[in-house]
């Protein structure tokens, strides 16, 4: 096939040309106009393996398919999915009509591709379908349609005529039978050879459809390392999900693709580990403590409606007011000294006390009611809400950072600041202002927010509606899921240049008053080091560094930033596993 070199707008002529030379508009269906929730088709035999407990199946069948393939290709004909089982044991072949039950089953339709589809009708197009396939015709057909696929003027399967694509045998049949030349014929598929390089050899135009896995991993390396089921799932998941945003008024931004494949996974892993534990503990209602838990709250209803949820405010500002300097993280604990010496001197504590027991006391906490929260070490949310009810209050926590009592953690570590705490941070944030205080039962915005602050709202409606989607995506099925951490360090290992261009700008602040703003973006440790019991009035520590197997030890004197704690005597471990 010659080329030549033109004009952008003799390309458009040329492209309205062939347009108009089109007679039939000819689709591949398999990865092109129905979809597998899979990185490997061969996964499904995986899958009905461990579905019906058949020890060895999905090993017998790969042989079987690679066996009766290539004695097909040999024979140049077509296998079918008959032959394959012929000669597999026989405790095994009774799983045919299961495995065919199972295509039906997970296979889609392909959104981008129907609306081609239906493009191509109202061209006044031919619309033929051309596959290379083992299962039989009238089957196919049947999920066609029951997936909203309808309508062809004609279909050549490899199996009915036994003839391939691969080798050019089926397209020259549909070429003769349609009785057209091959420059008046378009087709699109997957596969570059059968569905790109062999029909262009014939004449034939083509349109080369890239994978949706393809696609998905070089936009989201970090898949490439999921369990091939997770990776797949989230592929054909997030395909979908911009096929549907992709006209709405603000379309499929970086923001929605961030919540969709980082905020979906952290927060399936973390809202599905709570509700089964509250369940198992009898917590029918639980209260998502803002403004961390808006996410989660969103998922748990999506996913979870017998679960009664409510949205409560707990700020560290009435926290301080009321309960003191807490914790542990001596960090936090500086943070919150400074704020107290600063702002707090003149406060009406008994006014301020009065205030949020009015408003706690209308969340009727009872026996069977646990708080949400997420990265905590003083556990403040927990111990203000006991404070005003005069109630023990069970809670639940992404990542907790000291010990606990009453409550429990999807990961405990006795790090105080976990490298992925400002990611998880900036990505469970919330469309509202941080919360300086309650009045008269409602919330008191802080209105002096900074522009890292107001990035992080103006972007947190779109990665929460896409995480949303996501978790609803992924309760369908069972999939197996890193570990919290691992997930994120995963991700921050194969960041692309968009996603470093884009999270640069995604700061998350630690401190009360929302000014020392730290970035989401962190290197993942491979070390492992702790710090082990010292007594801050002495200043003697221990600190133990674990690198390849070698164990050095240290000891480090006073540093600035705990100076302020010296009348206090802390004892605590850190650990980095």
């Amino acid at each position: 096939m010659a080329y030549v070199q033109i004009s952008t707008q003799n390309c458009k002529n040329l492209a309205l040309n062939i347009q108009e030379m089109i007679k039939i508009y000819s689709f591949d269906i398999f990865d092109t106009l129905l979809l597998r929730p899979y990185t490997d088709p061969q996964e499904i035999w995986n899958i009905l393996e461990e579905q019906e407990n058949c020890k060895g199946f999905a090993k017998f069948r790969k042989e079987a398919d690679a066996k009766t393939y290539a004695r097909a290709t040999k024979e140049d004909r077509e296998t079918t999915i008959e032959e394959a089982y012929s000669i597999m044991p026989h405790k095994y072949q009774a799983l045919m009509k299961k495995e065919i039950e199972l295509e039906r089953k997970v296979l889609c339709a392909n959104p981008e591709m129907l609306e081609k589809w239906e493009r191509a009708k109202s061209e006044g197009k031919k619309r033929i379908l051309v596959s290379d396939m083992y299962l039989p015709q009238e089957i196919i057909e049947d999920i066609l349609i029951e997936k909203g696929i309808k309508g062809w003027d004609a279909f050549y399967l490899s199996r009915t005529y036994n003839a391939r694509k691969t080798t050019g045998k089926l397209y020259e049949i549909m070429l003769r039978k349609e009785d057209v030349k091959p420059n008046e014929v378009q087709h699109i598929g997957d596969n570059i050879h059968s569905d790109v390089e062999v029909p262009q050899a014939l004449g034939i135009h083509t349109v080369h459809y890239n994978k949706i896995v393809d696609i998905y991993i070089k936009i989201c390396p970090f898949a490439r390392h999921l369990d091939q089921r997770l990776a797949g799932i989230l592929a054909l998941g997030y395909h979908n999900y911009t096929q549907t945003h992709k006209d709405k008024e603000k379309g499929f931004t970086y923001w929605h693709r961030f919540g969709y494949n980082i905020g979906g996974v952290l927060g399936y892993i973390y809202v599905s580990w709570l509700v089964n534990k509250a369940k198992q503990l009898g917590y029918n209602k639980l209260l998502f403590v803002a403004r961390d838990g808006y996410v989660w709250k969103r998922i748990c209803e999506a996913l979870y409606p017998e679960i009664e949820t409510d949205y409560i405010y707990a700020p560290r500002i009435t926290s301080i007011a009321l309960l003191g300097i807490i914790g542990h993280d001596p960090i936090a604990l500086k943070n919150r000294k400074e704020y107290f010496d600063k702002h707090m001197q003149d406060i009406n504590r008994s006014e301020i006390e009065k205030e949020y027991k009015q408003y706690a006391s209308q969340f009727n906490i009872d026996e069977h009611t646990a708080i949400v929260d997420g990265f905590s070490s003083a556990f403040s949310a927990q111990r203000l809400i006991e404070y005003v009810t005069g109630k023990n209050i069970f809670a639940f926590y992404e990542v907790a950072m000291a010990k606990m009592q009453h409550a429990a953690a999807l990961m405990q570590t006795n790090l105080y600041c976990p490298p992925f705490l400002h990611l998880t941070e900036f990505l469970f944030g919330a469309p509202e202002n941080p919360i300086v205080g309650i009045k008269n039962l409602k919330p008191v915005y802080n209105q002096k927010v900074t522009n890292e602050e107001l990035f992080k709202i103006s972007h947190s409606q779109e990665i929460a509606d896409a995480a949303v989607q996501c978790c609803k995506l992924l309760k369908a099925s069972d999939y197996s899921f890193p570990k919290f951490g691992d997930f994120c360090d995963l991700f921050m290992q194969n960041l692309t240049d968009e996603d470093k261009e884009m999270l640069a700008q995604a700061k998350d602040a630690g401190d009360i008053e929302q000014k020392k703003f730290v970035s989401a973006i962190y290197k993942p440790r491979d070390t492992n080091f702790h710090i082990k019991k010292h007594q801050i009035g002495n200043f003697s520590y221990e600190l133990n560094i674990n690198t390849h197997n070698k164990t050095h030890y240290f000891k480090l004197s006073r540093t600035q930033y705990i100076h302020f704690v010296d009348n206090y005597s802390i004892e605590y471990d850190v650990y980095v596993k």
